[in-house]
């Protein structure tokens, strides 16, 4: 998106109080940017200002709770006056605390992505669990093979709107390196789409995709539980934020179906 495009989302997202972050970008080689921000780095955004000389700031933080920004409205930057400070809601002086503003077109130029977690208080939410996978059919995608595990399930939704698809497995975090090195990829798609998401462990996102009042849609997933190191848990979570919205295994498996109530009950013991 333009430089315009991308400060009027992060001005809407911030009015809204949801939390929000950015990631640098990657520069091989090198520690710290032109700006002196660190590469490869993800900074929390805690604001957005305009101010009345027309300068559309991004307040910022390193979570590692120091700054070394050098550009524009850096802690010491002649740009600011003390009502461009009171504006911005700036300490007057520099203290090196880790916040720091930016304007948006530095912003723009040094930052790889924006992510927005979006506050989902009030939103409408369904999902299907699966502990202990042992009942879906023969995996078929090529990548994947036989070995894998295939589940379908249906959404759908009450209203008009856009609904947010993910799918979850355990993190990568929570396996040794040898498993992962012998990690396939899961697979998640949506029937009529062109393409098939794939992931290799954790939590895949879809991409919001708008629904009609009662539209149903069927999602495949095909799991690599062909390992001894890797825990056959996984869930689908559907969320939209005017109505209702269900998922549904095609086999109509519940979360409370055996494998699940089998897995609580081993846990408990």
């Amino acid at each position: 998106m333009s430089v315009d495009e991308l400060w009027a989302n992060i001005y809407k997202h911030d009015i809204a109080n949801e939390m929000m972050f950015f990631n640098t970008k990657v520069v091989s080689g090198s520690f710290l940017n032109s700006c002196k921000l660190q590469n490869a780095h993800a900074y929390v955004v805690l604001g957005a200002v305009k101010l009345s000389n027309g300068d559309r700031l991004v307040k910022v933080r390193n979570p590692w709770g120091l700054e070394r920004y050098i550009c524009d409205y850096n802690d010491d930057s002649a740009l600011w006056t003390p009502e461009l400070r009171r504006e911005a809601g700036a300490t007057p002086e520099a203290v090196n605390e880790g916040i720091f503003f930016m304007r948006i077109e530095d912003f723009y130029e040094q930052g790889q992505s924006t992510i927005v977690s979006y506050d989902t208080n009030g939103w409408f939410s369904d999902h299907f669990l699966m502990l202990d996978d042992k009942t879906g059919q023969n995996g078929k995608w090529s990548w994947c093979g036989p070995t894998c595990t295939r589940h379908t399930v249906t959404v759908t939704s009450d209203v008009d709107q856009d609904l947010i698809v993910t799918a979850h497995t355990w993190d990568e975090r929570t396996y040794p390196q040898e498993c992962l090195k012998r990690n396939k990829v899961h697979s998640i798609y949506r029937e009529g789409n062109n393409v098939v998401d794939m992931f290799r462990n954790g939590a895949h996102q879809m991409k919001p995709v708008a629904y009609r009042a009662g539209e149903s849609n069927s999602y495949i997933l095909e799991f690599d539980w062909d390992r001894e190191c890797v825990t056959p848990d996984w869930s689908i979570t559907v969320q939209a934020e005017k109505g209702s919205v269900s998922v549904k295994h095609q086999d109509g498996l519940t979360s409370d179906s055996l494998p699940y109530i089998e897995k609580k009950e081993r846990d408990s013991t």
